[in-house]
């Protein structure tokens, strides 16, 4: 796991994958054509549109080239798996208040695809473990496992981490897509009456 900006990454060896952002620009420059210099008699509006439409061609391609950069961007930080962190992560913010943090593990179809032998969810599991390990002895915590319907650990956040670790660990890859969206709504749900906390 790396954190940058009070943004956890839990797949940050694939950091590497910023280079890719450069290859629509390195595609552009490869099919980038070499002007031909034509020489027309001196005709004043020929040479006003050539240039309007010079200018509006320029416009395009830089747009198209900066959607594709996007684009790669926007793919690779779905891979990096960002996990957005709070509450004692604000700047002024009392490092010693208690903190509350759910754990959302993703349990799709894809995290069980394994690469140079280690599965994405094996990563997301130490990465899970890691965060209830540094957690204090009075801080609360809870693990939503991602699926086509989300299911929780516990009823609501507990220090319990020795039940939490056993629902991380036997967390095993679905056949299905993961509903995030309904996830990250649970836990939302599950931080909304913990206002005494910091919430990550």
């Amino acid at each position: 796991e790396m954190s940058l900006f009070g943004v956890a990454f839990t797949n940050p060896f694939l950091w590497f994958g910023l280079l890719a952002a450069g290859i629509p620009f390195m595609i552009h420059l490869l099919t980038k054509r070499t002007p031909v210099n034509i020489y027309f008699p001196t005709i004043r509006f020929l040479k006003s549109a050539k240039a309007n439409q010079s200018s509006l061609h320029r416009i395009r391609h830089l747009l198209l080239l900066a959607l594709r950069t996007l684009i790669v961007l926007l793919v690779l930080a779905a891979f990096l798996k960002p996990v957005f962190q709070t509450g004692a992560l604000v700047a002024g913010e009392d490092r010693n208040r208690r903190t509350a943090s759910i754990l959302i593990l993703d349990t799709s179809l894809s995290m069980g695809h394994s690469l140079s032998g280690v599965s994405p969810l094996s990563r997301a599991k130490v990465a899970a473990n890691k965060v209830l390990d540094d957690l204090a002895g009075e801080d609360l915590a809870n693990v939503i496992l991602a699926a086509a319907q989300p299911t929780v650990a516990l009823d609501e956040p507990k220090s319990n981490r020795y039940q939490l670790t056993r629902e991380i660990e036997k967390a095993n890859p679905t056949l299905e897509f993961s509903d995030i969206d309904a996830a990250i709504g649970m836990a939302l749900g599950q931080l909304e009456n913990l206002d005494s906390y910091a919430k990550e």
